[in-house]
C-alpha cells in the first residue's frame, strides 16, 4: 500500500494541497488535511459545490460538517460505509479508500498535476485512448464477425411441456419418481417393422425348396392346358369340398416337407460334429501309434523320462536361485542409475528452461531498456515521478489481474464441486427410491424385507440428519471465518487512538457546554 499511498500524496500536492515533505503515506495524513482535500476534489467534481475548506472550531458544528460532507460524497455515487466518523476518526484503509475513488472521478484535465504543457509522450497517450475509444464504438452487429459470439441456449425439455419450464429439481423429482426406466420406454410401435425384418430373414431358407413346387405347378398349368384343349372329351365333375379337400392335402405336405428339412438340418449339423470328433480320434490314434512303433519299451522310456525331468527341473532351479544371485546387485546397480539418469534429464531440463527464461528476460531486458531510454530522452525531468508512479500503478494492475484469475479459478473449482454433489445427491436419491420400490414390494408378506424395509428408512434418516450436520458445521465454520474477519478489521481501526481522540472531544464539548451556561446564567 506504500505506492498508493504515494501516488494519493503525489495527486493531492498537485491539488494544491498544503501537505508537508514528510508526509508520505496516509498514516500522516492529519484530519484538517484530510478534510481539505475531499473538499477541493468534490468542488473539481461538481463545481456547484461550496462549502469551507477548514473544520470548525466548535465539536457541534464538527459533527455537523462532516455529516454534510460524507452525504456528498455519497451522492457522487460512493458505495461504502462513510459518515461523520469517517473524516472524524476514520482509520487508515477508510481514508484511502475514500481518497481512492474521489480522485478515480476526478477528470482528466486535473490529473496533469506535474505539468501544465503536455509531453510528447502525454500527447502519445492521448492519442492512443481516444483511437481506442473511436475503435472500440464503432462494433459490427454482423453475426459473420469472427470475434462475435452467440450464447449457447440450454434447457431441460419435459415432454407435454414448453423450453425451459422445469427448474433442475423438479427435473431430478421426474425422473427419479415418474420417468419409467430404459427398459421400459421403448415403444411398441417400433416392434413391429423389426418382426417383419427378422420373419424375412428367417423366411430366406424356407423359400429354397419352392422351385420343386413351382416345377409342380407349372405340370399342373399343362396338364389343365391340355385337359382344357380336351374338354370334350373329359367331363367337370370335381366339386368344391374336392377342392379343399386338395388344399388340406397340398398344406400337409408341405408342412411335412418343412419338418423333414428341419430333420434333415439337424442331421447334417450332427454328421459335421460327428466328422469333427473322427478326424480328432484319428489324430490321437495316429500319434498313439507313433509312440508305440517309437517305444518298444514304453514303462522304461517313462522312467527315464521321469528322472530327466526331475533332474531337468532341479538344475532350472538351481539356476535361477543362482541367476537371482547374480541379477540382484545388477538390478540394484541398475535402478540407481536410472534414478541418477531421470534426476540428470530433470535437472537438464530446468537448466534449459532457466536459458531460455534468462534469454527472453534479456531480450525483454534489452527491449524496456532502449524504450525507457528514448522516453528518458523525450520526458521533462519533472516527469520523472510521474513515470515511475505509472510504472507502480500498471505492476498494482497486474497484480489486481493475476488475484482475479486466481478468485475466477476457485469460483470454477467451487463450482465443479457444487455440480458433483448435485450429482451424487441425484444417484442417492435414485439408489434409495429403488430400494425402497424393491423391498416394499414384499413388505406385506415377509417378515425378513419389513425388517430390511425399516432400516432402510432409518438409514435415509440417520444420513439426511449426518449431510445436515455437516451442512451446520460448515455454516459455523464460514461464520466463524467471518467474525475473524471482523475482529481483524475492528483490530485495525486503532480503536485506541479513536477512543483517547473521542474522550478529548468530549472534554472539548463539556467545555463549550460549561461556558455556554455561564453565558446563559449571565444573561438572566
Amino acid at each position: 500500500m506504500e505506492e498508493v499511498d504515494k501516488i494519493i500524496i503525489f495527486t493531492l500536492k498537485g491539488l494544491n494541497c498544503d501537505i508537508d515533505e514528510d508526509v508520505t503515506t496516509i498514516k500522516k495524513l492529519t484530519t484538517d488535511l484530510f478534510v481539505e482535500a475531499v473538499v477541493k476534489m468534490i468542488q473539481i467534481i461538481d463545481p456547484s459545490f461550496q462549502s469551507s475548506k477548514v473544520l470548525p472550531s466548535s465539536m457541534s458544528a464538527k459533527y455537523k460538517y462532516c455529516a454534510c460532507l460524507s452525504d456528498k460524497v455519497k451522492s457522487i455515487g460512493f458505495q461504502g460505509d462513510i459518515g461523520y466518523q469517517t473524516f472524524l476518526y476514520g482509520n487508515e484503509t477508510e481514508v484511502r479508500r475514500t481518497l481512492m475513488y474521489l480522485i478515480e472521478r476526478l477528470p482528466r484535465e486535473q490529473m496533469k498535476v506535474a505539468t501544465h504543457t503536455e509531453t510528447k509522450l502525454e500527447t502519445f497517450r492521448k492519442k492512443l485512448s481516444q483511437a481506442i475509444a473511436q475503435n472500440s464504438n464503432c462494433t459490427s452487429s454482423s453475426q459473420t464477425n469472427k470475434f462475435l459470439s452467440v450464447p449457447l441456449e440450454t434447457g431441460i425439455v419435459k415432454p407435454g411441456q414448453s423450453k425451459n419450464s422445469m427448474t433442475p429439481r423438479e427435473w431430478r423429482e421426474y425422473c427419479i419418481k415418474q420417468l419409467p426406466f430404459i427398459t421400459h420406454q421403448v415403444d411398441t410401435n417400433l416392434i413391429f417393422p423389426s418382426i417383419i425384418t427378422l420373419n424375412a430373414y428367417n423366411g430366406a431358407d424356407i423359400r429354397e425348396p419352392f422351385p420343386i413346387v413351382n416345377e409342380d405347378k407349372e405340370a399342373m398349368y399343362n396338364q389343365t392346358e391340355m385337359g382344357n384343349t380336351n374338354n370334350n372329351a373329359i367331363p367337370r365333375d370335381i366339386s368344391q369340398s374336392d377342392l379343399n379337400k386338395l388344399s388340406q392335402n397340398i398344406q400337409s405336405e408341405i408342412e411335412e416337407f418343412l419338418e423333414l428339412k428341419r430333420e434333415y438340418k439337424q442331421l447334417e449339423k450332427l454328421k459335421k460334429e460327428e466328422e469333427i470328433q473322427l478326424n480328432k480320434n484319428k489324430k490321437d490314434v495316429d500319434l498313439d501309434e507313433k509312440i508305440n512303433m517309437m517305444l518298444p519299451d514304453p514303462e522304461d522310456y517313462i522312467e527315464k523320462l521321469d528322472s530327466k525331468i526331475n533332474a531337468t527341473h532341479e538344475k532350472m532351479k538351481l539356476l535361477q536361485d543362482q541367476w537371482e544371485e547374480v541379477k540382484k546387485p545388477y538390478m540394484e546397480e541398475k535402478s540407481k542409475k536410472s534414478n541418477k539418469q531421470s534426476h540428470t534429464s530433470e535437472h537438464y531440463e530446468q537448466l534449459r528452461q532457466l536459458r531460455e527464461t534468462a534469454q527472453d528476460l534479456r531480450r525483454e531486458y534489452e527491449i524496456r531498456t532502449n524504450a525507457f531510454n528514448k522516453l528518458n530522452e523525450n520526458l521533462p525531468k519533472k516527469s520523472v515521478n510521474r513515470s515511475s508512479y505509472t510504472k507502480r500503478i500498471l505492476e498494482i494492475i497486474n497484480n489486481i489481474k493475476k488475484q482475479d484469475s486466481d478468485i475466477m479459478k476457485i469460483i470454477t473449482d467451487t463450482k465443479q464441486v457444487q455440480k458433483d454433489l448435485n450429482n451424487v445427491n441425484g444417484k442417492i436419491e435414485r439408489c434409495f427410491t429403488l430400494a425402497d420400490e424393491m423391498i416394499f414390494k414384499d413388505v406385506s408378506r415377509d417378515d425378513v424385507s419389513r425388517k430390511a424395509y425399516k432400516y432402510l428408512v432409518t438409514l435415509h434418516t440417520d444420513c439426511n440428519e449426518i449431510v445436515k450436520v455437516v451442512t451446520e458445521i460448515g455454516n459455523l465454520k464460514k461464520e466463524m471465518k467471518n467474525l475473524e474477519e471482523q475482529i481483524d478489521v475492528l483490530c485495525s481501526k486503532n480503536l485506541g487512538e479513536n477512543l483517547v481522540q473521542i474522550q478529548q472531544d468530549i472534554e472539548h464539548m463539556r467545555g463549550e457546554s460549561n461556558v455556554l451556561l455561564s453565558q446563559i446564567q449571565a444573561a438572566k
